[in-house]
């Protein structure tokens, strides 16, 4: 019996868009098939792992989740031609039943050899009887024995239209907002006093994108919405906008700049596309007095001098290729060392504050965004600087009681690992 190296896992049956089972089929033995399944690492969430082993093992993660069922499930079979058990990693797999959403036929996998779908009919026809036993028996333990019959996929039924389902929030909000009825906590809020949340919700919706995690992102984009609605009532009540204002506001302006869509105005490229945005949301301020007008002043400062130098670029203020800006950055770090030999405190701030804006100017000619490119430092340290932790914790040392050289040797060790 082969057992796999992982603890837990995850396996999935897969429908297209007309609710068929699809089973892998390996393109080099085409006597080869299996559900897609994997293992999940420590730490990491069930759904999360079925992701990447649908995307490492099969090529995709364009899947929606239609189900996780509420039982792990073992399952065996024996190989006829060599009387071997297979056991799929020793232990348990969290069942998911999952549809691809662009209906993809072809993986596109390194790892293994490259798989093709097939319709689970057409397997059940191909292949032996020991085979067609072995995968039925997977669809009964897991109760799912009449999904190749499956008319519709089991999952709660959206009835309701994404309009509905939007005055259903609003509704929800006005009620939270009821000064009889409502909740004592939502009444008190202002703009002033929830826009912390406006800000962190925003962020933790980033942190799903750098994630990865769409679970999460779907979650946080809610939230977000929900601050929208809940500005949108505060000012409703005091006779300013309302919700319908803003959505309306926002409809207009994507049709009025968008000329090249809802209009006859050519754009054949996107430098094209944002050039004409320019010009027409100039058009709509021209009580602004400079182009650099309308970047909101708490804006964090690697995305305004990004924005900056965006719009200076849109009236030709920069250079056409990258040397000059290597140059720029080269002049403002001599700058900076020479102030630093005089210690002169406002200069140094100064000239740093050159050096970053000069840095992220190259980031726009090597197509990089500033901002993440820090951030993804900022993780690299901490993944590292954590496991100095860990390890000195493993030995009974105190960060504090460790010595430089002792952390540099931990750091160079966590380097090498990635």
């Amino acid at each position: 019996m082969s057992n796999w190296r992982y603890r837990q896992g995850v396996a999935a049956v897969v429908l297209n868009q007309d609710n068929n089972i699809l089973i892998c089929q390996r393109a080099d033995q085409p006597d080869h098939y299996q559900f897609p399944q994997g293992g999940v690492k420590k730490g990491e969430e069930y759904r999360t792992g079925l992701l990447r082993e649908l995307k490492e093992e099969i090529g995709s993660d364009h899947v929606e989740i239609l189900m996780e069922l509420p039982e792990k499930t073992r399952y065996l079979w024996t190989d006829q031609s060599s009387k071997k058990r297979y056991k799929y990693d020793g232990q348990e797999h969290q069942w998911f039943v999952v549809r691809l959403r662009h209906g993809e036929t072809l993986s596109r996998s390194k790892e293994f050899s490259e798989f093709r779908w097939v319709p689970y009919s057409r397997f059940l026809d191909s292949t032996s009887p020991e085979r067609r036993e072995v995968y039925g028996q997977v669809l009964e333990m897991i109760n799912f024995c009449a999904l190749s019959q499956l008319q519709e996929p089991e999952k709660v039924k959206e009835k309701k239209s994404a309009g509905e389902y939007f005055e259903e929030l609003v509704r929800i909000m006005e009620k939270l907002r009821d000064p009889e009825k409502g909740c004592p906590w939502d009444l008190e809020q202002t703009h002033e006093s929830v826009r912390p949340y406006l800000i962190e919700e925003t962020y933790e919706a980033v942190e799903a994108i750098d994630r990865n995690d769409m679970d999460a992102l779907k979650e946080e984009l809610g939230d977000m919405l929900l601050q929208i609605l809940f500005h949108s009532r505060m000012e409703s009540e005091v006779g300013g906008f309302t919700i319908i204002d803003v959505i309306r506001h926002i409809s207009e302006k994507m049709v009025r700049r968008h000329p090249h869509v809802f209009g006859d105005t050519l754009a054949s490229d996107s430098r094209t596309v944002l050039k004409n945005w320019e010009k027409i949301k100039k058009s709509e301020r021209g009580d602004r007095s400079s182009i650099l007008d309308g970047i909101p002043a708490g804006m964090p400062a690697l995305l305004k001098a990004r924005r900056m130098q965006e719009r200076a670029k849109s009236v030709g203020f920069d250079w056409q290729e990258i040397d000059p800006a290597m140059d720029k950055v080269r002049e403002e770090i001599e700058e900076f060392f020479d102030v630093c030999r005089k210690q002169d405190q406002d200069k140094i701030e100064d000239e740093l504050g050159d050096i970053f804006f000069a840095l992220v100017n190259i980031s726009r000619f090597v197509n990089v965004d500033s901002e993440k490119a820090l951030e993804r430092t900022v993780r690299k340290f901490s993944k590292r600087f954590r496991y100095i932790e860990k390890k000195l914790g493993e030995k009974g040392i105190a960060l504090s009681d460790s010595t430089l050289e002792e952390m540099d040797k931990i750091w160079d060790e966590a380097k090498s690992l990635g």
